[in-house]
């Protein structure tokens, strides 16, 4: 796409494939899927009162659960399924198209908040939460990336019709694109502006919410983090 070797015809091909890719509806699935799953799982530990907590050299080391009263089993079931339908399913807003990173941390902090009081009804679903909650990070990289791609597509298409890009991505909609997405993290505008090399930056603000600049975010030893700075498409990348 750099070097503009793709035909109007591709292009506009790649958008109508990359469109049907639609991960913010395909989250509630996965996580109603996730909560099945985890359910499942301690019932099978009620069942043979067992729970592999690691496998080393083929071995399973478990936890013996003999002489848990059924009831454990079925709290923590209950409360898995409740933690999952206030605070797991809700993070998603497939109406709106939004995920809220913010919405996020707060649930994560009641999950912490309540971990403090210590219960053994909730204690495994609440363990639980940190590791499925964060998936939705995923989701938003991925539509993320979907939205970015279409974009850019229709940003080439446009190119390729007028010898430069647009001033605004509305320009691009409907002739190169049927509607332009929104920033999945806050239903904003993405942020778009054409460079001084006759290329363009185009990206989201990310997962700290703010307006980088462009500018991603770097760990400690240099690779990217994704928590950090913006989410840009990549040929714009600083």
């Amino acid at each position: 796409m750099g070097e503009h070797r793709w035909t109007d015809q591709q292009l506009a091909g790649l958008e109508t494939e990359l469109s049907k890719q639609d991960f913010l509806a395909d989250y509630e699935f996965s996580m109603r899927s996730e909560r099945a799953f985890a359910i499942d799982i301690f019932e099978n530990q009620r069942l043979t009162r067992q729970q592999i907590v690691a496998v080393q050299d083929s071995d399973q080391i478990t936890n013996n659960f003999r002489l848990m009263p059924e009831g454990y089993f079925y709290q923590n079931e209950l409360n898995f399924a409740r933690v999952s339908q206030k605070y797991i399913l809700p993070l998603v807003d497939t109406n709106s198209r939004i995920i809220s990173p913010d919405a996020y941390k707060h649930a994560n902090d009641s999950i912490i908040a309540q971990m403090k009081h210590y219960s053994p009804n909730k204690v495994q679903s609440q363990m639980a939460f940190p590791v499925v909650g964060a998936t939705v990070k995923r989701f938003a990289l991925a539509q993320n990336s979907v939205d970015l791609a279409r974009i850019a597509c229709a940003l080439e298409r446009y190119h390729l019709a007028h010898g430069t890009y647009p001033e605004t991505l509305a320009a691009l909609a409907p002739q190169f694109i049927e509607n332009v997405p929104h920033d999945v993290i806050n239903g904003q505008s993405l942020h778009y502006q054409r460079t001084d090399d006759g290329k363009f930056l185009l990206y989201s603000v990310g997962w700290n919410e703010t307006d980088d600049g462009g500018h991603i975010g770097l760990t400690k030893n240099g690779s990217w983090d994704n928590s950090k700075g913006d989410w840009i498409w990549p040929s714009s990348a600083k």
